[in-house]
């Protein structure tokens, strides 16, 4: 068994090229990952009002809260389908600038029933 020159040669095998790659996926994971926790839990904060809006009861403030998960869910299995055609990255990066884009718009609209429709739609 040959015995490790370095400590460096558990983490990096000779011939392996090493990338300041893993340094820029952390905080872009971590930033995807807020913008996502922020963008499905926003909506619990005008839970009330809207469903007084839309009158709607506790069946309908339930429904509110699981329709985005259960369309997350059905995209993710397109989505997962695309990245096996197209690539990972570049889907990560439509998926992300999508969802900035959607979050930006529906943050902007100054009226309530604006930001309700952007929602709904």
């Amino acid at each position: 068994m040959p015995r490790l020159s370095r400590r460096a040669d558990l983490v990096d095998p000779p011939g392996t090229r090493v990338t300041d790659a893993g340094h820029t996926a952390l905080p872009i994971a971590c930033a995807a990952t807020f913008t996502i926790l922020v963008d499905y839990t926003a909506p619990m904060t005008t839970l009330p009002a809207t469903m007084v809006a839309l009158d709607g009861g506790s069946t309908g403030q339930v429904w509110a809260l699981n329709g985005m998960p259960l369309g997350l869910a059905g995209f993710l299995l397109v989505a997962g389908r695309l990245a096996d055609h197209y690539g990972r990255k570049r889907l990560y990066v439509i998926g992300m600038a999508t969802l900035v884009l959607a979050t930006v718009l529906r943050g902007s609209f100054v009226a309530e029933r604006s930001s309700m429709t952007s929602h709904c739609e």
